[in-house]
Formats: structure tokens, sequence, C-alpha cells
């Protein structure tokens, strides 16, 4: 640490995003600099500094990083999907993404199939899927049909639903597997 004076507090990972740029290293639990000052984090620093007790000092201001309710519950989902292993591992990263999104959800209702329009906004994307945040649950396996209309050449993605997570402010972040994705014409 080079000054015994520094005090060190702790740092959780789940507060860290990539393109951050530290404002002061980043220690493990015995004090050994993990990542320099200055350093601007990846996904793959992210992922191996989540292994670690984290620890700062105090060029860091904590405050700042605070998450909004709705992000501690993303953040706290996203964790536990990193620690899984094996078949139940998340097999590809997240990435915050907001876009506007014309969709069309096919889902059974009373044993009727019951189509609606919707426009929603993602909260985030991957190779495998997306979420956005609802006002009501969307039961599991129900179709989606998905427009990214802002995006050049209209891609087009057909998903299921794979879960409906209630969040403390009422809302439904709702899980989007993508089963095929082309592009208009």
């Amino acid at each position: 640490m080079g000054n015994a004076k520094t005090t060190l507090q702790p740092l959780n990972a789940n507060v860290l995003r990539p393109g951050l740029k530290l404002p002061g290293h980043i220690y493990n639990q015995r004090g050994r600099i993990l990542k320099r000052a200055g350093s601007v984090l990846t996904e793959e620093h992210i992922e191996l500094l989540s292994a670690e007790t984290l620890t700062v000092d105090g060029a860091w201001n904590l405050s700042h990083l605070e998450d909004s309710e709705e992000d501690s519950i993303e953040r706290i989902v996203d964790d536990i999907e990193s620690r899984k292993t094996g078949a139940n591992r998340r097999r590809y990263p997240r990435h915050r993404w907001e876009a506007s999104i014309r969709l069309k959800l096919e889902e059974r209702v009373d044993g009727k199939l019951v189509t609606q329009q919707l426009s929603v906004k993602t909260s985030d994307l991957s190779r495998a899927g997306l979420s956005f945040v609802f006002t009501r649950s969307i039961p599991q396996g129900s179709a989606v049909h998905v427009r990214f209309d802002d995006i050049p050449g209209t891609p087009h993605v057909r998903g299921v639903i794979r879960n409906s997570v209630r969040l403390d402010n009422g809302t439904y972040r709702v899980g989007v597997e993508i089963v095929n994705a082309s592009r208009s014409s």
C-alpha cells in the first residue's frame, strides 16, 4: 500500500461499470493493489475483481456510485447470475442499453391467445436476450416479436419470455430469450 496511514473502506464490486476510470487504487482485503488509479475498467476486469473482497482508499467518493433501487435489484440479479456455474451460468454478458422498441406480445389468457402491441424501452441486451421494464408480469413462455425502429435496417427479433421479476417500485423487469433475429427490408 505504500502509506501505512491509508484507511481502506470496503467496495462492493456491483457498483463497478465498464468504462469507469478509477479515481484511486482498488485493493484486495490484504492491501495488495489489484487495479491502479486511472485505469479504465472493462467487463473482463470487473469479472476478475468480483471474485475478490475489494477495498479502496480515500481517493474514492463512493456516494456517487450508489445505485437507484431499480439498479440495485438488477445488479443483485446480475451478481447471482454471474456466480452460477456449469449449465446455469449466463452464456453471454449483459450490456446496459436503452432503446425504444415496438413489441407484439402473444400470451395465453384463460386458455385464449391474446395479442397486444406495446411500446417499451430495453434495459439491457446480450447476444442471447434482452430485458425491459413493464407495468405487469408477463407469463413465462409467452411469445414476443420485437422491432428496433431506432436502428438502421430495423432489426426484428422473435423471442420467448423467460422471466418477470417484480421490482420494488411495483414494475417488472421482463427477460426475453432471443429465438431468431433478422433485418427488415
